[in-house]
């Protein structure tokens, strides 16, 4: 597989449904008062300041920071991100990778891998047969895609989708309900646009204010064509409220 094959292959998987709502899982997460408060006490303990570093390459663990302190160090911030993303219903390499680097830099990244951030993956059975991955990682892969279609190398797209079609009602689903832990929001929230993000967000770091207050802040910050009333400011709190509540 060449490279622009390989990056033809990454974008039709980053637009796939599973893979959105993760991701959308995520940025709700890390609006979330636990996951600040594990960033702070992280940066607290590991002597990362309090707003993240700041380096245009990013890299991952900082040869600066690693240089103060250690690789082992290291390895053991990686370790309690990793808990911390299981504890939330991901997968500990998803969910390390990308808490580790908010940990460091204050900004969520999200790694590029054909399994990464998803509500379904591929495995080749026999090959993890042969050259099992780590116990932490076969774990994760059971806890999180609990059920298995086994594909014949001699079936087609077509055969694959029908077969999807006529046994997800009886099957499938019967299977995931046995699975499905109570109040696990993973994949139920809706994609926010970006700028309705970054304004949504900036009207609720702002929820203190009266909402009087915040209508011309809003109006500065993002021009004519965020002209809110009080009634409107005053819903997107409460719904961004209930959205950080939610986890």
């Amino acid at each position: 597989m060449d490279k622009d094959e390989f990056e033809n292959w990454m974008a039709a998987l980053e637009g796939s449904s599973g893979h959105k709502k993760v991701i959308n899982y995520i940025r709700a997460l890390a609006d979330t008062k636990e996951f600040k408060d594990f960033i702070t006490r992280m940066r607290e303990k590991y002597e990362i300041p309090a707003g993240g570093l700041k380096d245009e390459q990013q890299t991952v663990p900082p040869p600066e920071w690693v240089q103060k302190h250690s690789y082992d160090e290291y390895r053991k911030l990686a370790s309690e991100a990793s808990k911390f993303a299981q504890t939330y219903h991901l997968h500990h390499l998803d969910g390390e990778e990308t808490i580790v680097h908010y940990i460091f830099y204050d900004e969520l990244v999200f790694y590029s891998n054909h399994n990464a951030f998803n509500l379904c993956i591929v495995s080749d059975i026999p090959m993890e047969k042969d050259e099992p991955f780590s116990k932490i990682t076969q774990e994760d892969d059971d806890r999180l895609f609990p059920i298995a279609i086994r594909v014949s190398p001699y079936a087609t797209l077509r055969d694959i989708l029908d077969f999807v079609k006529r046994v997800y009602k009886h099957e499938i689903v019967f299977l995931q309900n046995n699975y499905k832990e109570k109040g696990v929001r993973l994949g139920k929230f809706k994609e926010r646009k970006g700028k309705i993000r970054e304004r949504n967000d900036f009207i609720y770091s702002h929820r203190d204010l009266p909402r009087k207050q915040i209508v011309p802040l809003v109006h500065e910050r993002f021009g004519k064509d965020n002209i809110l009333d009080v009634g409107h400011i005053g819903k997107i709190i409460s719904l961004e409220k209930k959205r950080r509540k939610e986890l």
